[in-house]
């Protein structure tokens, strides 16, 4: 048997020690030790719904203009992501 997760909280631990033998292998890629990148910026805004899409198109107009930077947008839903998707090829 063969378990995935991308990280290791207490709860998946737990369900390694349920379901695999009594002594599973545990293969880590990378670090265990979390930490952020400290390469990448991450801004997080509270917004009201009907400003959210200007605000998204002043950011990637300043943070991405000269097209040198990756930016990455999350959303809740995918239909929403359609949405901003939509929204930024009009533009």
């Amino acid at each position: 048997m063969v378990m995935f997760s991308a990280t290791w909280p207490f709860a998946v631990h737990q369900l390694a020690q349920e379901f695999m033998d009594p002594n599973p292998i545990k293969v880590v890629v990378g670090s265990e030790d979390l930490a952020a990148n400290h390469d990448v910026m991450q801004i997080v805004e509270v917004l009201d719904d009907r400003a959210r899409d200007s605000r998204l198109v002043a950011l990637l107009d300043k943070y991405h203009r000269a097209q040198s930077n990756r930016v990455l947008v999350f959303v809740l839903y995918k239909k929403e992501a359609g949405r901003v998707e939509a929204m930024l090829n009009k533009r």
